[in-house]
Parts: structure tokens; C-alpha cells; sequence
């Protein structure tokens, strides 16, 4: 019971703290941060908001994990300020869970214009 507890917890301060991201102006340091530490991250997340506006849950997913690795990698290298951008993708993921499409694109959207303040994107290759 806790456990669950802890859980609902952590979902209610993503939802917090994406609400908060949705009023945040383009913070170019931000871009900055994320294309040095996960540069491949932006156009993952594209692909996923892409996907996901097609309502083709599992190719989000597939293209939501290796950005998610991207930061989470950076993280462990012992980088800082990437807490927002690994929320939003747990609080997408929450949201296709839910099969909340809106949520889920909600969720990212703003991680995309953080990191490229509108920018188009090149999208990451595929395995070769």
C-alpha cells in the first residue's frame, strides 16, 4: 500500500511540475544543457509527439526510451538539470498508460521547445 502510495506521489509532482513547464518562456540554456549532454534526445521526441498524434502508442514508446537513455545516461555522468526533461517522459509514459494521448504529447511538448526553441529537428538515424 506504501509502495502504491509513493508512486501517486511522484506522478502528482510530475503533473506539477509539467504544469509549471507549461508556463515556462524558452529557456535557451536549456536547449544548450541538452544539446550537449543528449543531442540525439530532441529528435526522438519528436518522432514520439509525431507518433503519438498518429495514436501509434507502441512506436512512441520505442522512440520515447532511447531519449529517456539519453538523459538518464547524462545524469549518471554526473550531469545536473535534467530532473524536468526525465519527468516529462515518465509523466508521457503515465499518460499512454492511461491511453491519454493529449497527455502524453502534453507531457513532452514543452521538453521539445526547451530544447529547440522551435527549431526543426533532424531526426535521429535508424540502426544501420
Amino acid at each position: 500500500m506504501a509502495r502504491s502510495s509513493l508512486a501517486f506521489a511522484v506522478l502528482a509532482l510530475g503533473w506539477i511540475a509539467g504544469a509549471e513547464a507549461l508556463a515556462q518562456p524558452y529557456d535557451p540554456r536549456g536547449a544548450a544543457i541538452i544539446a550537449r549532454v543528449a543531442p540525439d534526445a530532441p529528435g526522438y521526441l519528436v518522432q514520439a509527439d509525431q507518433a503519438l498524434a498518429r495514436r501509434h502508442m507502441g512506436l512512441a514508446r520505442e522512440t520515447l526510451e532511447p531519449a529517456e537513455t539519453s538523459f538518464l545516461n547524462a545524469r549518471l555522468r554526473g550531469e545536473r538539470g535534467l530532473g524536468g526533461a526525465i519527468q516529462a517522459i515518465a509523466q508521457a509514459r503515465y499518460a499512454m498508460d492511461r491511453g491519454d494521448v493529449g497527455g502524453a504529447r502534453g507531457a513532452i511538448r514543452p521538453l521539445i521547445v526547451a530544447s529547440t526553441g522551435g527549431a526543426p529537428v533532424p531526426l535521429p538515424r535508424g540502426p544501420k
